[in-house]
């Protein structure tokens, strides 16, 4: 899966199969705040172990999320491991 954040709040998120497939849209929408992210292009993937990475690379980021102007903690943090946790 791939999941896009746009600066805007507008994200997409993907199913991306291995191999030559292209990627299917599974929801797109509007989180109707602005977008802050340590993720470059707003773009993180979830490979087939579950880990969080760039799209098209293999090794593991952590990274995070934060809706709003706002610059205190961030709403989303996505751990090495996977784990999604939302404040």
């Amino acid at each position: 899966m791939r999941v896009s954040v746009a600066g805007d709040g507008g994200y997409v998120v993907l199913d991306v199969p291995a191999g030559d497939a292209a990627a299917a849209p599974v929801a797109e929408g509007e989180l109707g705040a602005v977008v802050h992210t340590n993720y470059p292009g707003g773009a993180l993937e979830f490979g087939p172990r579950g880990w969080p990475c760039l799209p098209g690379a293999s090794s593991p980021r952590a990274g995070s999320f934060t809706i709003g102007g706002g610059s205190g903690d961030p709403d989303v943090v996505v751990q090495l491991a996977g784990c999604v946790r939302c404040s």
